[in-house]
């Protein structure tokens, strides 16, 4: 991308109103600068385009940090799993944002460095989603480690009898599918509806093609959260604070069918296993 004088560079930040050449009146440069904060309305809604697309080798870094928010610190390879759902774009779906200027830049995005590139699409990836069919990668290191992770977390957290049940489901015969889903927290949940048609015709399509085994059943981690609330009692003239834990909730609100629809489900603490809040309030994981 050619170099220019004018306009704002990279790592460069202007305020509002703020030209190029300094003003020799300083009251009305600020004078100028609050008109323009005033006509900023934080509320303002931005209209973005979504629209799905196969993943392809520049889509690594997006799905890898979309994949990060699902299994935090767990010991799953997230590079090796990253690469198998690239692999499969038959059945893997990646959510962008869309616009005119990714169209019009064909000839100067080829003259940015690979960081800047890199960073741009990582960036661009919105959301992804896939199923893994656990059977036809058994091979696959970080399939085995998805594996061992949810039966570690099984036996931890729910009876011998669900225990035995999914043990028996997971090394049968039974063709399972890994249902990945991860978007980020701001993307509008209207957008799982269509994502979801479109991965159930894509698997009914390989499944005509004798492309893959049929899947008997559908594992996936849903994340979930519970809004603890605090509630102060008077009683001689001491406050008594309680704690109150309100029903589940989910981070993606169309998990929520998939429980009431399961055949067998566990819960577990994830609070452990992350760095950050990623919602704002009193939680706790589950």
């Amino acid at each position: 991308m050619a170099d220019s004088d004018d306009g704002l560079q990279k790592g460069e930040k202007r305020r509002p109103g703020e030209s190029d050449e300094e003003s020799d009146d300083d009251s009305s440069s600020e004078a100028n600068t609050d008109a323009s904060d005033q006509s900023f309305d934080e509320n303002m809604e931005i209209p973005v385009e979504f629209e799905a697309f196969p993943p392809v080798e520049e889509d690594f870094s997006g799905i890898r940090c979309l994949l990060q928010q699902l299994f935090l610190k767990s010991a799953v390879d997230l590079s090796i799993l990253s690469d198998l759902i690239i692999s499969q774009p038959e059945v893997s779906t990646v959510i962008k944002v869309v616009n005119d200027e990714d169209h019009e830049s064909n000839g100067e995005s080829k003259n940015d460095d690979d960081d800047d590139e890199e960073e741009e699409s990582e960036d661009n990836v919105f959301g992804v989603t896939t199923v893994v069919n656990l059977k036809k990668h058994q091979e696959n290191s970080a399939v085995g480690q998805l594996k061992k992770l949810l039966a570690d977390k099984c036996q931890e957290s729910t009876s011998k009898e669900n225990t035995t049940e999914f043990t028996e489901v997971m090394k049968g015969q039974h063709a399972v599918g890994f249902l990945i889903n991860e978007r980020f927290i701001n993307i509008p949940p209207q957008i799982a509806v269509p994502v979801y048609k479109t991965l159930r015709s894509e698997l009914k399509k390989i499944h005509k093609k004798g492309q893959d085994t049929p899947l008997s059943y559908f594992v996936m981690i849903c994340k979930t959260y519970k809004d603890i609330e605090t509630k102060t009692h008077k009683k001689a003239k001491k406050a008594k604070t309680q704690d109150s834990t309100s029903a589940l909730n989910f981070i993606n609100v169309e998990d929520e069918v998939f429980l009431k629809e399961s055949q067998l489900s566990f819960s577990y603490a994830a609070s452990t296993d992350s760095d950050e809040t990623i919602v704002a309030g009193k939680w706790t994981f589950t």
